[in-house]
């Protein structure tokens, strides 16, 4: 398994060695930052950054703290480095790492304050553990997907998904939980012109061919890939495509087919093998067309069907493709939500699962449909009100009928003829 730079996002926690930074002017073990961080070690170090692990002392609460390196803080590289705080804040899921605050430190050095993860990433996982089995291997998989499908939704490519930036967090309160961590090459429509034409950015060993070839074409799909590539990682602890060198691996990217993960892995279900394949197409137009497609073909393989995970995952491609439909007002909206309830299914196979669609949202005509539905919808309550006064009407009028009738039939019986001449 290749090797990989340590990962300099500030969620990162693994056993490091501390390093000396006596000369970089970077704040030191022990140290209070902004009257309220106390250091308390360093627990990663990049190209860009130093990770602290440090205590808010006011909140009692343990941070991870980001503070970018002096030495390197060029105009672009402070672009970047607030791009991905920006980025961060903006994708509420609980699979990304979320930022607590960005600034200046009080010697003017940037930081970002982070949420503190302890675990291990998947790099590590997997040097642990070998292949992983296919229903684990899938489920962290269909964790990184939704955090990548808030991603995406608010116009976020992470452009850099490996083992190293998918983090497995450990909490005695709640289950292990991935989180996708380091978006500091992302690519967004927040901020243009941090990357420059043509400079390829990102691990080789994942990158899309339109990556290498077409930096600015990569969208969501250039994604997708690296998921393939890490799900085939993760299951073999190969590589789908492989070189001596980074000219030999680049051309097998573009050029060949990944190596039969079935080699590797001969117990895969087909259908799973199918997927991957399926993730590593050449042209992204081949391939799932967003994360909740992949996720839905996945959901088969996972230890339980993911009803929950994919149903937020659609409600959220509904919200990104257009507002919801204006709420019917009166009887017909109670009416509907009834019948709704009440015909409410148990949930359907993963097979059936698999093949549900995503709810679409029909639009109305641009220039009818808007005043029609609207005087429908206002007239509904009125046309609802004069059903009843009918209805009320005509069982009232039944009801006196039968009872005039009901009177007379009991006055012929009851009050017969006497003949009072033979009572003697």
């Amino acid at each position: 398994m290749p090797t990989h730079a340590a990962s300099h996002d500030g969620t990162l926690v693994s056993p490091k060695a501390p390093v000396s930074l006596e000369q970089s002017g970077l704040p030191a073990c022990g140290d209070v930052v902004l009257a309220k961080l106390r250091i308390e070690r360093v627990i990663g170090e990049g190209g860009m950054a130093v990770v602290y692990a440090a205590r808010h002392e006011l909140l009692d609460l343990p941070v991870a703290l980001k503070v970018l390196s002096p030495e390197i803080a060029s105009d672009e590289v402070l672009a970047r480095f607030f791009h991905e705080a920006k980025i961060l804040a903006r994708i509420k899921n609980v699979h990304v790492c979320g930022v607590l605050d960005a600034g200046l430190l009080d010697d003017g050095a940037p930081y970002m304050l982070m949420e503190l993860l302890e675990g291990l990433n998947l790099s590590e996982l997997l040097e642990k553990r070998g292949p992983l089995p296919v229903e684990m291997a899938v489920d962290l998989v269909l964790q990184a997907l939704e955090g990548l499908a808030h991603a995406h939704a608010v116009g976020v490519v992470h452009r850099d998904l490996k083992p190293t930036n998918l983090f497995l967090a450990y909490s005695a309160r709640r289950a292990p939980m991935l989180k996708v961590i380091d978006f500091g090459i992302s690519k967004s429509n927040m901020l243009s012109g941090l990357s420059r034409v043509g400079t390829v950015i990102g691990s080789p060993t994942y990158m899309a061919p339109e990556q290498i070839d077409e930096p600015g074409q990569i969208d969501a799909r250039s994604d997708l890939w690296a998921i393939g590539v890490v799900l085939y990682e993760l299951l073999t602890g190969k590589m789908p495509f492989d070189g001596d060198s980074i000219e030999k691996l680049v051309s097998r990217i573009r050029t060949d087919a990944p190596t039969p993960i079935r080699l590797h892995r001969p117990d895969l279900p087909p259908g799973l093998e199918h997927v991957i394949v399926k993730c590593l197409s050449k042209a992204k137009e081949d391939r799932y067309a967003d994360a909740l497609a992949l996720a839905t073909v996945l959901a088969p393989f996972a230890s339980n069907a993911p009803f929950e995970r994919l149903a937020r995952m659609r409600a959220l491609r509904s919200e990104s493709i257009s507002e919801p439909p204006p709420r019917e007002s009166g009887m017909r909206a109670r009416s509907a939500e009834r019948i709704s309830f009440q015909g409410e299914a148990a949930p359907p196979s993963q097979s059936t699962q698999r093949m549900m669609p995503p709810p679409s949202v029909r639009a109305p005509s641009p220039s009818v449909a808007p005043v029609a539905q609207s005087s429908n919808a206002s007239l509904l309550p009125l046309a609802a009100a004069a059903i009843i006064v009918c209805a009320v009407s005509m069982v009232a009028g039944a009801g006196l009928a039968t009872l005039r009738q009901a009177k007379v039939d009991a006055r012929s019986v009851t009050a017969p003829k006497v003949d009072c001449t033979k009572a003697h």
